[in-house]
């Protein structure tokens, strides 16, 4: 007796190759944050030495994120890839709105092209975790799905 699987979007090969593109994919868009906060840390310095300490801070977190990418991305690792880019676009809007002892020189400034370049990286950081955790909560669905109907096509033997 044969067991016919079908070769649709549930193809753990198709499923792997996402996994993997979306992982070189994140682990570049969070090496771009860490750079731009990094290039940034010079000038803030000098005007706001916290603000400084926060773009390395961050810088370390996404390196640390980008590693844990490359060594295994779990759902875990991608909800805090998309929870950290969500801090720092809130923190970029706070920081153009609202005038604060660490930056007060940025408000109105919503168009300095590092900082948009950095927004619009973090925003698709967001949106590639939200896609990719979908995805591991499909294939892990998919994985048990596959195990327990393989269970039932051996226990049938």
């Amino acid at each position: 007796m044969s067991v016919s699987r079908s070769a649709g979007p549930t193809n753990r090969a198709t499923g792997a190759g996402n996994e993997e593109v979306a992982r070189a994919v994140g682990v570049l868009g969070l090496a771009a944050v860490a750079i731009v906060h990094l290039v940034q840390v010079g000038d803030t310095f000098d005007e706001s030495p916290w603000l400084a300490v926060a773009f390395i801070l961050l810088s370390v977190a996404c390196l640390v994120l980008a590693a844990q990418l490359l060594h295994r991305p779990t759902r875990a690792v991608w909800l805090q890839v998309a929870v950290l880019n969500a801090m720092i676009i809130v923190g970029f809007v706070f920081t153009r709105v609202v005038s604060t002892r660490f930056d007060d020189g940025d408000v109105g400034n919503w168009s300095e092209t590092l900082a948009v370049a950095s927004v619009l990286t973090e925003g698709f950081l967001v949106l590639l975790s939200v896609y990719a955790v979908i995805e591991l909560s499909r294939s892990r669905t998919v994985s048990v799905a596959d195990r327990r109907r393989d269970a039932r096509v051996t226990a049938s033997f």
